[in-house]
């Protein structure tokens, strides 16, 4: 009964305790402000803020966006268009997030409902349309996701798929089941328990397999090339920090962790109200840190030291070897912080920190944007940079969506609606902008690690897509660089469970590229749109696609050359209109031996060459 004296059951209905905000000294000017709310002006209207993912379903270097059951093509001149209807996208929509279900190089799209009937894939067809392909999960009917989270766990191509729930709001708010699902290969998932029977989770409940989750994100925290999971839970329930072996099975390591991280072991032996997470390497020292936020009373963090939003700092690669930064962070304790995210918004180099809060809760004055100092520390600019009037429990998103080299922010307004903020900041500074492409590992690159060096600085990140809160900030990287102006170095480790290292040339500052695996030269992913075809699966088994855009009426041919210089012609002058085109080849085991081949691609007036690699 102790417990439940120190916690808060939040819902939507206006619990409220003794509301404390010790941040709120940035106070609202009006004559100020970096980030301007455009949700009208580009086009997408008012909508609920839960589930927003971004992608590019089209493959033309700009970001599109999913969210709230809507799909918005991206115009390329700062504003959108819904294509649900015109798409195919009709399921009712529950939660939602992009996925390349199979392994195709392709943005598709997963719903999922709370009505097993309503769980669908979206298999994107390439021209802006998608098929619906029903899902049986293999498990019971979902009553409240509160996160999802897409990787590649067992290194097969296959994206794998976590999903985590919340409470049972119609039976006492009781915890709920988490699940992760391997893809079957077959667009397809099959479910495999992660959780050992009677797994621990605190002195209050003992025998517990089932939490109220609030967040998850895969990252590699320990640096041996395979994809972990943190889960954040609500409650004063330990988080979760499951490790990888490599082979898709997990081990709960998060008692391994120094001081526990988010625990509390004296004198209450209990743990935080996880409520968001996100990793990055926040200090530029190689290593993914965690971005953890909590919901944290008064009496909780004043008498028996509970945490708040805070980062743990990652000082080895391993579990116990991470680092409590509160008490020299500069984040301000906030009772009702929700969600976090990292992004650079002033591409000093140095990622900055946005933080939502509880809306419906009386210490939520406003969610609170942090800008890194050089010794690693924050200071909050809100007002300043124009979100003073942001909030909302959904985690926030930094994206580039009009792909001026500036970090914008998509979140919540104070009536619980989506809002998409424009970065307008003119810092000065420099940016590299890198999209992955995997031949040997799954084809987003979802788990590669991408090293930049710029102006004697590495920069270190990991290609992971959602993060928090049912957030996916899609599969393009941002490097702020700060004053460098050249770049010496981008090296990538591919997702492939032998780390394979690739050095790419051919960049820029101040630039949008595409790096593909195994061409070691980048390719401007928007000025070259249309001179880059897609061709998938790479490897191949069985069928190759080749997918391209004609710039006007005309003839294409495509050919094929092996080491040895034999031609074999695959399309020969066929005329085609206008727009884009799959050109589908079935492999002939009898003519085509595993190995490398050259393909050549005349489309109009263009001679466009890459690399085809047949497996068997």
């Amino acid at each position: 009964m102790k417990k439940q004296v120190l916690f808060a059951i939040l819902t939507g209905f206006g619990f409220f305790s003794r509301a404390q905000d010790n941040s709120n000294k940035d106070l609202p000017d009006p004559n100020a402000g970096y980030f301007q709310d455009v949700t009208t002006s580009a086009g997408i209207g008012t909508l609920g803020f839960r589930a927003t993912a971004w992608g590019d379903i089209n493959s033309d270097g700009y970001l599109d966006l999913l969210t709230s059951g809507k799909l918005f093509l991206n115009n390329k001149n700062g504003t959108f268009t819904d294509i649900a209807a015109s798409a195919g996208i009709t399921a009712p929509w529950y939660v939602s997030t992009f996925i390349d279900m199979n392994n195709d190089g392709k943005d598709d799209i997963l719903y999922l409902n709370t009505n097993p009937a309503d769980n669908v894939v979206y298999l994107n067809n390439g021209d802006n349309t998608f098929t619906a392909v029903p899902l049986t999960m293999g498990t019971p009917p979902y009553i409240f996701i509160s996160t999802l989270s897409v990787a590649d766990v067992n290194n097969d191509k296959y994206p794998d798929l976590f999903v985590g729930q919340l409470r049972d709001v119609n039976n006492g708010d009781a915890p709920l089941k988490n699940y992760l699902y391997i893809n079957n290969k077959n667009n397809g998932f099959t479910y495999q328990d992660i959780y050992p029977p009677n797994m621990g989770s605190s002195s209050a409940i003992p025998d517990s397999t089932k939490w109220e989750t609030r967040a998850s994100m895969f990252t590699d925290y320990d640096m041996d090339g395979d994809l972990d999971l943190y889960v954040a839970i609500y409650r004063q329930e330990q988080d979760q920090l499951w490790r990888n072996d490599g082979t898709g099975h997990f081990t709960n390591m998060l008692k391994s962790t120094n001081g526990y991280i988010d625990y509390i072991p004296a004198p209450v032996d209990w743990s935080d109200h996880g409520t968001g997470c996100d990793w990055a390497d926040y200090d530029n020292d190689g290593d993914m840190d965690l971005l953890l936020s909590n919901f944290a009373h008064p009496v909780n963090y004043n008498s028996y030291g509970f945490g708040t939003t805070t980062i743990w700092r990652n000082d080895g690669h391993t579990e116990t070897t991470f680092t409590n930064m509160k008490s020299t962070d500069g984040i301000a304790y906030k009772e009702s912080y929700a969600g976090a995210a990292w992004g650079d918004v002033n591409s000093d180099g140095l990622p900055d920190i946005y933080i939502t809060c509880f809306a419906w809760y009386a210490s939520c004055i406003m969610s609170e944007m942090y800008i890194q100092n050089a010794n690693h520390s924050f200071t909050k600019t809100t007002s300043s940079y124009g979100l003073n009037i942001a909030k909302g429990e959904a985690d926030g998103s930094f994206v580039d969506y009009d792909n001026d080299g500036k970090l914008d922010l998509a979140t919540g307004e104070s009536s619980f609606n989506f809002a998409l903020f424009k970065n307008t900041l003119s810092s000065g500074n420099n940016w590299l902008e890198l999209g992955l492409t995997s031949t040997s590992g799954n084809a987003m690159a979802i788990g590669a690690k991408v090293e930049v060096t710029a102006g004697g600085k590495t920069y270190t990140q990991c290609q992971i897509p959602n993060h928090g809160a049912l957030q996916c900030k899609g599969n393009r990287l941002y490097f702020g660089l700060g004053t460098a102006t050249t770049i010496s170095s981008v090296q990538v480790t591919w997702p492939n469970g032998t780390m394979t290292k690739e050095t790419f040339t051919g960049m820029s500052v101040n630039g949008i590229y595409t790096l593909t695996e195994g061409s070691a030269t980048a390719v401007n992913a928007v000025n070259d749109a249309l001179n880059t075809p897609r061709v998938f699966p790479n490897p191949s088994t069985s069928e190759v696609n080749f997918n391209y855009s004609l710039e006007e009426n005309g003839p294409v041919t495509i050919e094929l050359f092996s080491t040895l210089g034999q031609r074999t012609v695959l399309a020969n002058n066929l005329l085609q209109n206008k727009g884009e085109h799959t050109f589908k080849w079935k492999v002939d085991p009898e003519f085509f031996v595993q190995g490398v081949y050259v393909y050549k691609m005349n489309i109009g007036e263009r001679t466009l060459t890459g690399k085809l690699i047949i497996s068997r």
